[in-house]
């Protein structure tokens, strides 16, 4: 299975405090976590990716890595 997140990285998700200290950012970082803490990941196994966006787009994790 190939599993990606999209996430919303724009400063209206924190409205504007810095990712370590939002709230939002770690209830997603949570719900990541959540989804993905039992699955076996790998090559061979389970692949996650993801993606932050703002104004452009950035893939953190892709499928290979």
């Amino acid at each position: 299975m190939d599993l990606a997140f999209v996430v919303d990285s724009s400063g209206s998700i924190c409205n504007d405090e810095p990712v370590e200290t939002c709230a939002n950012w770690n209830a997603l970082r949570g719900f990541i976590h959540a989804n993905i803490d039992d699955m076996i990941i790998g090559p061979n196994d389970v692949r996650v990716a993801l993606i932050e966006f703002e104004s452009s787009a950035w893939i953190k994790w892709n499928l290979t890595t």
